[in-house]
């Protein structure tokens, strides 16, 4: 089951596969569209800058078709098709989706501010610093 909902003021778009839950904002999803007035679809090469997409860019509208995410964008009123799979891969938005069952390993060890250490935690074969 996948649904999509737009969160308010267009500038995020929460997408739900399953059991993953994936948010884009809505600049960035415009910015790295895969269609051929923006990417070009022989070399992959990007065809506009960030500079050439308005600054107040939004989703008007965003739905499910398929095996893919079809976005309008204002103020452009340009529709572009996103595939499931790319946004998978490309999402980045992958921290808050980490599996609480996955194997942790604590690791104490020294910094080089006196006074503190670092816990070092593996999770889903990435690895977290945080300085405590």
């Amino acid at each position: 089951m996948s649904r999509v909902t737009v969160e308010t003021g267009g500038t995020v778009v929460q997408l739900c596969l399953g059991n993953e839950i994936m948010r884009f904002h809505a600049i960035w999803l415009r910015d790295n569209a895969q269609d051929d007035e923006t990417r070009d679809q022989i070399n992959g090469q990007r065809l506009i800058a960030l500079k050439e997409i308005p600054s107040d860019t939004w989703v008007s509208d965003a739905r499910v078709e398929a095996e893919s995410l079809l976005i309008t964008f204002k103020p452009e009123n340009k529709v572009i098709r996103y595939d499931f799979d790319w946004l998978m891969e490309n999402n980045y938005d992958e921290i808050k989706n980490l599996k609480f069952d996955c194997m942790m390993m604590l690791v104490k060890f020294q910094t080089w501010l006196p006074h503190h250490f670092g816990i070092l935690l593996l999770w889903s074969k990435r690895w977290l610093i945080v300085i405590v």
